[in-house]
């Protein structure tokens, strides 16, 4: 600002310059050059001071302005996280955090109820204390490791509340952040399904009796057949000894054995051994198929045990004989080195009855209109590093494509009414996937018909159901 000369207070300068001026000398003031030059720099001063508080106060309004948007931000978090506390507490599942001891850092009331404790007893308490006695810590590092290197484990848990009492839990571990963190959390729910597991096992029992019941008639035909020439050759056997008898009567008498009767002890000596290895290998055959609907119909216990499964499917390959003869053949190709498979061998088996089945039905259906070439069912067994790998083909009908993505959908069926529940495969996807850890596909096979792959873990992963839990 350029200083003024004539004695009047100019009014562009700072008002409170001005007003102290005037307040001290009034509207006009005499003022030297020097003290012109002066009150022109305490002007720019003035002025300074006010660019400053002008930018002082612009930031405090910016900073209140962030303050307020941050702590409605923070207000509708509080209030989502309100919101999702009272969900967590009042929702049936059991929600808690483990860290990777397996250490309970926090809970919801569901937690304490499937334990049976106060909420406050969980917290801080080891997870460990309440596994089942078929539970072992290798088990549950099996199980963290798993959320740890996938970022999710699913499968049921055996656990034992604080009264005693056995439970089994279908169980969903989550990991938290990424799978470098030195120190993992893990979100865990879970919910009781012992009575479920229960009713599943009586369901699936059930279903087994009432295959076993579709398969009676040829399974009693697959009987009566060895069956019936076991008796015509026991028939047979006793007249031959009959004979046998007279000529010994005669050669004691001293009498030389008549013509017919050399005739008809050389007839019973070439086919006497026959008839008695005929008989054998009939009543093999019985006590194979006997065996066999022993095995298939045994409700079994409900944890694994070391299974062979090249015996189990040689089994039910016996057993549903009668449902594939007249339509085709079965051929196995067993691995003889197989090692045993952990498994519920009364599963597995309904998982094998279930395909093979099938695989005599989609045969019987290509061959109303496709007659050649005959039917076949191949049945491969062989290791593959640590699974077990069981491949089921067929030259049937295949599976059309439209509906390739719906076969292990619960009540999905082809089959006419009366022959078909949709039930079939659906629980072989559940006993392969969720019983046994394994994984079951198919792939269509050429030139026509199925193969199914069924793949069986080595190590035993996959859900342990506790018998003492149901």
């Amino acid at each position: 600002m350029s200083v003024p000369r004539s004695n009047e207070i100019p009014s562009q300068w700072h008002p409170l310059l001005a007003r102290q001026l005037r307040r001290a000398f009034g509207a006009h003031a005499e003022t030297s050059e020097p003290l012109q030059r002066l009150l022109a720099l305490v002007d720019r001063s003035y002025r300074d001071r006010d660019d400053q508080r002008g930018l002082v106060e612009h930031s405090l309004a910016t900073m209140t302005e962030e303050l307020n948007e941050r702590n409605n931000e923070l207000a509708e978090q509080l209030e989502r996280l309100r919101r999702q506390a009272c969900i967590l507490e009042y929702i049936h599942e059991a929600v808690f955090v483990i860290d990777r001891a397996g250490t309970i850092l926090t809970c919801n009331s569901a937690t304490a109820e499937l334990f049976g404790c106060a909420t406050s007893e969980l917290e801080q308490e080891s997870l460990r204390r309440f596994l089942a006695t078929g539970e072992s810590d290798q088990r549950f590092e099996e199980i963290l490791t798993g959320a740890i290197e996938s970022a999710r484990w699913s499968g049921d848990v055996g656990f034992t509340r604080a009264d005693g009492r056995a439970l089994l839990a279908e169980a969903t571990v989550v990991r938290q952040g990424s799978s470098a963190d030195d120190r993992p959390e893990f979100v865990v729910v879970a919910r009781d399904v012992t009575d479920r597991r229960l009713m599943e096992r009586q369901l699936l029992q059930s279903q087994k009796m009432e295959a076993i019941g579709q398969l009676a008639a040829g399974i009693a035909h697959e009987i009566n057949t060895p069956a019936q020439y076991v008796a015509d050759n026991l028939r047979f056997l006793d007249e031959g000894f009959t004979t046998i008898s007279r000529a010994l009567g005669e050669w004691r008498a001293g009498a030389p054995p008549t013509p017919e009767l050399e005739e008809e002890l050389a007839i019973y000596e070439s086919e006497m051994s026959p008839a008695i290895h005929q008989s054998l290998d009939g009543m093999a055959r019985v006590a194979a198929i006997v065996r066999g609907m022993r095995t298939f119909a045994h409700p079994g216990g409900s944890s694994k045990s070391a299974v062979d499964l090249n015996a189990e499917i040689a089994s039910t390959v016996t057993v549903s004989r009668n449902e594939w003869k007249y339509v085709s053949e079965v051929v196995t190709e067993f691995d003889p080195d197989l090692p045993p498979v952990p498994a519920i061998a009364g599963e597995i088996n309904h998982v094998f009855l279930n395909i093979i089945v099938n695989a005599a039905h989609a045969i019987e259906e290509r061959l109303k209109t496709v007659p050649a070439p005959p039917g076949r069912i191949l049945i491969q067994t062989r290791r593959e590093d640590d699974e077990v790998v069981v491949r089921i083909s067929d030259n049937g009908c295949g599976i059309p494509e439209a509906i390739r993505e719906r076969v292990f959908d619960h009540f999905f069926t082809t089959k006419p009414v009366g022959k078909g529940t949709g039930q079939g495969l659906s629980i072989v996807h559940r006993l392969v996937y969720e019983k046994h850890g394994g994984s079951i596909q198919f792939e269509p096979a050429h030139p026509t018909g199925t193969t199914f792959v069924i793949r069986l873990p080595l190590g035993g992963t996959g859900t342990s159901v506790l018998s003492e839990a149901a």
